[in-house]
């Protein structure tokens, strides 16, 4: 059975590598000549993302609560990483969460939803 893929963007402690090593198969970023090309062709196989945050980092996460925008079975609006992370995380001083009511689509976004 393969591995799932995971990103990793820096280097990360010894104790931290080598559990992720046993259970991810790991592209490392921050090794990488040229990360541009290396993330065009490790990006599509990419599952996970292994990083480190220092004093001050700020990380978003962006995404849509709707099942439509769900697109695998074993999920839904419920059990996918953005809600889980929000539920979570609910009520730290250290995390903020916006909900907008209303997305607006692209033409070419409403044309493919149209077709799909």
């Amino acid at each position: 059975m393969s591995k799932p893929h995971l990103l990793q963007v820096g280097p990360l402690p010894d104790w931290e590598t080598g559990p992720l090593a046993q259970d991810f198969t790991v592209h490392r970023l921050f090794e990488a000549d040229d990360r541009a090309a290396f993330l065009a062709k490790t990006g599509p196989l990419i599952q996970a993302i292994a990083t480190r945050g220092g004093e001050g980092t700020k990380i978003v996460f962006t995404g849509d609560f709707s099942y439509d925008q769900i697109d695998v079975p074993w999920l839904d609006e419920r059990s996918n990483g953005l809600s889980v992370l929000n539920a979570k995380m609910a009520g730290s001083r250290l995390f903020g969460s916006v909900q907008l009511d209303q997305a607006i689509r692209s033409e070419l976004t409403k044309e493919i939803l149209e077709r799909w």
